[in-house]
């Protein structure tokens, strides 16, 4: 299963996805990964897609999962 993530500002979408995975000592659940979206969206807002470093930089301080940070940079990237 995955998400698709969709990121707008000054009138541009951006899209990205999160899969869970699992690897030998780590992994992320679709649940972890809801969680993390839910706590994704009200911090990325406070940035502009610009600030593509400044916003992974928060997400890893917030301990946001891999998955959620690289379907935000798909997104960032894709704006």
């Amino acid at each position: 299963s995955s998400f698709v993530v969709e990121l707008e500002c000054d009138g541009v979408i951006g899209l990205g996805e999160a899969a869970e995975f699992e690897i030998p000592g780590h992994g992320e659940t679709i649940e972890r990964i809801e969680s993390d979206l839910a706590k994704t969206g009200s911090a990325v807002s406070t940035f502009h897609a610009s600030q593509r470093f400044a916003i992974e930089s928060h997400m890893r301080e917030s301990g946001i999962g891999a998955s959620v940070r690289a379907a935000v940079d798909m997104a960032l990237h894709d704006w």
